[in-house]
């Protein structure tokens, strides 16, 4: 299981419906993995399975051409700045899985540290990124070192993903 579907409240349809189908499909599976810790103690204790933690490497459009268009960066959030590097990261930031208080505190050291230079990298996060925005604003700020993008269509990910620089 890469996301858990029945359980992801932004998805939609008929909630009970799609438990009662995750939950057959995860109790009638010889072996339950998942991508992280929360998702695993989450099917653990919403359906009473066993599940492995595993690693994920996103290989679901290796085979897919490159997208023709760049996404519109200032569109996407004007804080953006689109000559600058960017770093991007796409999916969720669940609490406690990452080292959120390094990544932003490594952020602020480079801020103070490089002047010259922090204007020309950005972090940029697309989608459920809400703990990393609660450890920028516990530290006071990072300028516009990291940006956000909130949730956005498969295809437009890819696009994103395709014109960061790492």
């Amino acid at each position: 299981m890469r996301d858990a579907w029945a359980l992801h409240l932004s998805l939609g349809g008929i909630a009970p419906l799609k438990r009662r189908i995750e939950q057959w499909a995860l109790r009638t599976a010889d072996h339950v993995t998942t991508v992280s810790h929360g998702l695993k103690d989450e099917f653990e204790s919403a359906y009473g399975v066993v599940v492995t933690s595993l690693y994920n490497v996103a290989t679901h459009y290796f085979n897919l051409p490159p997208t023709q268009s760049t996404p519109d960066w200032s569109a996407l959030n004007p804080s953006i700045n689109p000559s600058a590097l960017k770093f991007v990261y796409t999916g969720s930031t669940p609490e406690g899985f990452y080292a959120l208080k390094d990544i932003v505190g490594g952020v602020r050291i480079f801020r103070e540290q490089s002047p010259a230079l922090v204007d020309r990298i950005q972090l940029v996060f697309v989608g459920a990124c809400e703990e990393v925005a609660r450890e920028v604003h516990r530290q006071g700020g990072v300028g516009k070192s990291i940006a956000f993008i909130p949730h956005v269509p498969h295809r437009l990910a890819q696009e994103i993903q395709q014109a960061a620089d790492a």
